[in-house]
């Protein structure tokens, strides 16, 4: 599994989303000079979180788009062994998401508008953590 994040989006598998910093404060634990370099600190966050995953938590949203109305996320689900990834739109408004407790937010239910019936793959948990972990940052 590779991820790769520019200043603009990011690949996960074979597929491309845009994300949205919009909504990230100016006194972010997650700001960096770049904005992949911000992005990838909160990919980071994704994988630490991730390693929690568990028959007990066992669905998570990773935030990559807030908007106003809704914020589109990576759905990870723990199907028996395999954490599996489909992409969602959440009933949530996006501010905040970043700044306030993306921990909360990532491990919270939250009610789904829409939900892509596409998987985007299944992966053994450490190999998706390592693949966030590693995931390579390509400023332009």
């Amino acid at each position: 599994m590779k991820i790769t994040i520019d200043n603009k989006g990011f690949t996960f598998g074979n597929q491309r989303f845009i994300y949205n910093l919009y909504f990230i404060e100016d006194d972010s634990e997650f700001l960096a000079p770049t904005f992949g370099g911000t992005f990838k600190k909160i990919v980071n966050k994704w994988a630490e979180v991730l390693q929690t995953i568990s028959k007990e938590r066992s669905v998570m949203y990773l935030p990559f788009d807030p908007d106003d109305q809704w914020t589109d996320a990576l759905k990870a689900a723990l199907v028996a062994t395999k954490i599996e990834f489909n992409w969602v739109r959440l009933a949530v408004g996006g501010w905040g998401v970043f700044d306030y407790d993306l921990t909360g937010f990532i491990t919270s239910a939250h009610k789904i508008d829409e939900e892509s019936e596409e998987i985007l793959g299944e992966f053994d948990k450490n190999e998706i953590v390592s693949a966030l972990i590693n995931a390579k940052v390509i400023d332009e």
